[in-house]
């Protein structure tokens, strides 16, 4: 799957310094089609959210059925958002991570 959005090539510029290669920060786009590009940006964003939220919980999960003392993640491995879910699982053991 390619990185950018596939556009006829008939519609395609190329720039001034470098005549071979293509840009598309110069091409015009439909509103609609930006607006639509946004939101799935924002939809796989949210799902990415989700997946790692998801991920966390059964560590912890798994950690707390083994009765495991400390958990030790790896140093920017959590992003910020992640907090509240370690917050649920306080009093239970220690966890220390770093955050993104």
């Amino acid at each position: 799957m390619p990185d950018e959005p596939l556009i006829p090539i008939g519609t395609l510029h190329t720039t001034k310094e470098h005549p071979t290669l293509i840009s598309l920060s110069e091409q015009a786009f439909d509103d609609d089609i930006r607006a639509e590009q946004e939101e799935k940006i924002r939809n796989s964003e949210r799902e990415r959210w989700e997946h790692l939220d998801l991920k966390l919980r059964q560590i912890l999960q798994h950690c707390e059925r083994h009765d495991v003392d400390v958990v030790v993640l790896p140093a920017c491995a959590l992003p910020v958002t992640l907090i509240e879910t370690l917050l649920g699982f306080r009093g239970k053991f220690a966890v220390f991570a770093g955050s993104a």
